[in-house]
Formats: C-alpha cells, sequence, structure tokens
C-alpha cells in the first residue's frame, strides 16, 4: 500500500504548476485521479491550468481541490491559501450568472461531474425502459371482451348472437371459425345452439404474442324464455 506524505507546494510556483508537478511525480494521469477521487478530468485540467471560470463556482472549486490535494498527498492549507491568494479580486464566478443548464458543451461544463454522469445513467433506464414496454406489448396476451351473453347463460333458443370486442391486429376465432372485426374491434357472429349445455370457445391472438381465450356456457332448455344465470 502506498502512503502519500504531505509535500508543501514551492511558493514561487503558481498552484496549478505545483499540482502537476506533484501528479507527474507520482506517475498519475488525469484519467486516473478522476477514477479515484470522482473528480471530472476537464476540472483536473482547469485546476492545473489556473480556469478557475470553467468551475461551476467558488465552493465547488474549493471542495475538488482539497480533494485532489489530498490525493496528491499536499498540504490543503497551504493550497488553499495559495488558492485564495491567486483568485483574490478576480471575478470568475459573478453570481454564477454565467452558469446556465444547456445541452452545448461550453454549458455543460457548469454542471458537476456527478450530475452529468447520473444524467447518462438516467437516459439510459429511460431507453431500456422503453424498448422493455415495446417488447411488453409485443407479446402480452391480447385484450378480449365478450359483451353478450354473459356466462351461464340460459335459453329456450336454437341459436345465439355473440357480441364480442378484440384490440386491433389480432386473429379472432369463435370455436375455431375464424372471424374479423369491424374497425373499431367489435364483433358479432350467431352460434347455433344445442339442447342441453353448450361451451363456446372465443379465442383471440396476436401474430407475435400470446392467446387470450375466453369460454361462455350457455344452456338450452325447453320452454323457458331467454334469461342469465346468476
Amino acid at each position: 500500500m502506498v502512503v502519500f506524505r504531505q509535500k508543501k507546494i514551492i511558493t514561487v510556483k503558481s498552484l496549478g504548476e505545483g499540482l502537476v508537478e506533484a501528479r507527474e511525480s507520482l506517475n498519475l494521469t488525469l484519467s486516473l485521479v478522476e477514477k479515484k477521487i470522482g473528480v471530472g478530468q476537464e476540472y483536473l485540467e482547469a485546476m492545473e491550468n489556473g480556469e478557475w471560470q470553467i468551475l461551476p463556482g467558488e465552493v465547488y472549486a474549493k471542495s475538488f481541490l482539497q480533494r485532489y490535494a489530498l490525493f496528491l498527498g499536499l498540504d490543503k492549507v497551504i493550497i488553499l491559501k495559495k488558492f485564495k491568494e491567486e483568485t483574490r479580486g478576480q471575478n470568475f464566478w459573478p453570481g454564477n450568472k454565467n452558469c446556465k443548464f444547456g445541452i452545448t458543451p461550453k454549458n455543460l461544463r457548469c454542471l458537476p461531474s456527478i450530475l452529468r454522469r447520473l444524467a447518462v445513467i438516467f437516459c439510459a433506464v429511460a431507453i431500456v425502459f422503453y424498448l422493455g414496454l415495446q417488447v411488453w406489448r409485443l407479446y402480452r396476451p391480447p385484450k378480449l371482451v365478450v359483451l353478450f351473453p354473459d356466462d351461464n347463460y340460459i335459453t329456450c333458443a336454437g341459436e345465439v348472437k355473440i357480441l364480442g370486442l378484440a384490440e386491433e391486429e389480432v386473429t379472432i376465432g369463435v370455436n375455431g371459425q375464424e372471424i374479423t372485426a369491424d374497425k373499431n374491434g367489435f364483433f358479432t357472429i350467431d352460434i347455433n345452439l344445442n339442447k342441453g349445455l353448450n361451451v363456446i370457445e372465443l379465442e383471440a391472438k396476436k401474430k407475435h404474442g400470446q392467446t387470450t381465450v375466453v369460454y361462455r356456457r350457455i344452456l338450452v332448455e325447453e320452454g323457458k324464455e331467454p334469461v342469465a344465470a346468476r
């Protein structure tokens, strides 16, 4: 395990030059430092170049600078003192008026690195969710509703008119017979009935999806008016 000893930056050098010298003495790249301390490489470069206006604000600048200094084994007290001396009288962050949240690379510099990473993660999750929703819609069972008759319907008639509703782009079958629906999804078909219990099978099937099956049981009795069983 490497132990960093605190070093002092030679006062005749600028703060940025001292940071570069300390980093290079440890054979560290900016990309490696970014991974270790969670500060974006563009901000690390800005601190080394003394381009403080690139950072999103003075609070962020001090926070990033302390993190960087501690990682390099530098004295953060001296670092912050040097930072105060070099930025004294400078108007790098005039109320952060220049920090506008936009989509251009220049404006994105005003966002902390972690926020941009969260935005990328959010976009990736949104894309995965959208694709998952499309797949679910493709393979979920189709909608099929029998509007008439109710299940366990009792009648004395020799036939019954089936009325139903199905979603678009499905194949509808009634007792194995394929039928078509109108543009609104409604369909009807007359079914001949036998005395006793009749079981009618209605099926809706998507081209690439599952199948929905609904049954209607109809009892035909002699000498009785049509009623719905309870």
